[in-house]
């Protein structure tokens, strides 16, 4: 809701041709409001990180029923159906509503997150993908680790500029 309100009250001096004043209290909070985003975006990749733990929970369970034999696999398979319902329950809960919340944050400076915003909107796409096999467990932990590595490492930039960020962004994905 404050970056909202911040983002309309800048629209509004920009509709109204006000371009020379600036307001160093809204100047200030917005910073403030940035000075989050490291943290955030370091807390979605642990949320995408539990996602994994419970999703490869699930694959095991999920291999388990396939290796039983054939007369106990019906009954396994209606336990199987449970169990992942009871994922998606978990994971909407403790990990994608979280990820959703900080994304929404994030894109204050989405050149600069963009990659973990991606990563978090992709969390039940990529899940469904390890669940299946069609990806590994070492893919996506290397894709948090390095992000998580990027965040540390230029998360305390600051992109006021578009040029900056795109700087920034291409810095972090080894274009110099």
């Amino acid at each position: 809701i404050i970056q909202n309100l911040l983002r309309e009250s800048r629209q509004l001096y920009r509709q109204a041709k006000i371009t020379d004043w600036d307001n160093p209290e809204l100047t200030s909070l917005e910073s403030q409001l940035q000075s989050l985003n490291k943290p955030l975006a370091l807390e979605s990749l642990n949320a995408v990180s539990t996602a994994i733990d419970k999703s490869v929970a699930f694959k095991q369970k999920k291999d388990d029923v396939e290796s039983l034999p054939v007369y106990d696999n019906s009954v396994a398979k209606r336990a199987l159906y449970t169990h992942l319902e009871k994922l998606n329950t978990d994971l909407e809960s403790c990990c994608l509503d979280k990820i959703l919340l900080i994304n929404r944050f994030l894109r204050t400076e989405q050149k600069k997150y963009y990659d973990v915003i991606k990563l978090g909107h992709n969390t039940l796409f990529n899940m469904g993908l390890l669940i299946r096999g069609e990806i590994s467990e070492d893919e996506l932990r290397s894709k948090i680790a390095r992000q998580r590595s990027i965040i540390e490492k230029y998360g305390s930039l600051t992109a006021s500029s578009a040029k900056e960020a795109d700087e920034v962004n291409a810095s972090l994905n080894g274009n110099p």
